[in-house]
């Protein structure tokens, strides 16, 4: 538009119009002055981007963002540890429960739910070898039951837990 505007003046000016000189000089400082600040302000954006942009990829970011993925990992191969040996005794405790479970199934679930807020497990499920659930407890906004992998039920029946990370970050124990 500024081209176009300044095209015109100087072709007035060519066909000798009066006040054409008047008009280029005037058109020529308002551009000026608009451009000016444009031009600093855009390269004043681009240099501050380039810059926040290479802090964001720098070596020691990088360097936070490895030990902090190492940092989770080491928290969830301790997680699945505690779950295992926490499923483990839950497990002997059941074992040792089994007459109220056949004596009364409601009393039997109020149990489980007792032994998985003893151990702060946000839910705890009695299954059967083909995934049916006999006895459940989960908190409110605990995890609901899902049917454990193809095969799991076979690896799990040494006596040894079985961890499995879930879809929903949940690390899961199938003993």
């Amino acid at each position: 538009l500024i081209a176009w505007t300044l095209v015109r003046f100087f072709l007035a000016r060519q066909r000798g119009h009066s006040g054409s000189r008047l008009h280029v000089r005037l058109a020529g400082t308002f551009s000026a002055i608009a451009i000016i600040p444009v031009i600093v302000v855009a390269a004043f954006s681009v240099i501050t981007f380039n810059l926040s942009l290479e802090s964001w990829f720098n070596d020691r970011v990088q360097n936070v963002l490895t030990h902090s993925l190492e940092v989770a990992q080491a928290y969830e191969q301790e997680h699945r540890y505690i779950l295992s040996l926490d499923a483990i005794a839950m497990v002997t405790d059941l074992n040792d429960a089994k007459p109220l479970f056949d004596a009364s199934p409601l009393q039997f679930s109020e149990y489980l739910g007792r032994q998985a807020q003893l151990r702060t497990i946000s839910g705890a499920f009695v299954l059967q070898s083909d995934g049916s659930v006999l006895a459940r407890a989960t908190a409110d906004r605990g995890p609901r039951m899902r049917t454990p992998p193809p095969g799991a039920f076979e690896t799990a029946r040494d006596g040894r837990p079985l961890i499995l990370a879930g879809q929903d970050n949940m690390v899961i124990a199938l003993i």
